[in-house]
């Protein structure tokens, strides 16, 4: 992890606040490092500046609290929800279209969540990286 720490992935104020341990298992510690490897650290290097992750793993509790879909990829550590530091979100979710064109970046989910600020980022590790789910 060039650009990222795992203490990003699993900090949570919602598992804070409910006393919820975000501990992730040894393979999705694995699959973290295969979703930034893979993708947060090529976006990060070519966008040139800090990105937030809002939301990475979650434990089962955690998901549940949050109201994340059962088969959410990030109970797997294989999602995170990202937004830029300096705010330009709208740019940053144009650069991954541009990256994933390029084949540059390999993605099974990316959506942009405006309201809420945030760009859904999933990196499947057992190969299913086609990016079938996107929506505006």
């Amino acid at each position: 992890m060039k650009y990222f720490r795992l203490s990003e992935f699993t900090r949570s104020a919602t598992a804070q606040h409910f006393g919820i341990e975000n501990i992730p298992s040894e393979e999705a510690v694995k699959n973290l490092s295969h979703l930034v490897r893979n993708v947060l650290d090529p976006l990060r290097e070519r966008w040139g500046s800090a990105i937030i992750v809002n939301s990475g793993f979650r434990c089962e509790a955690l998901n549940k609290a949050v109201g994340g879909a059962k088969a959410s990829y990030h109970r797997l550590g294989m999602a995170a929800d990202i937004r830029p530091r300096n705010g330009r979100l709208a740019e940053l979710y144009e650069l991954v279209h541009v990256m994933f064109r390029e084949g540059k970046l390999g993605l099974t989910e990316c959506y942009l969540d405006g309201k809420k600020g945030y760009i859904h980022i999933a990196y499947d590790v057992t190969g299913f990286n086609t990016w079938p789910f996107i929506h505006n």
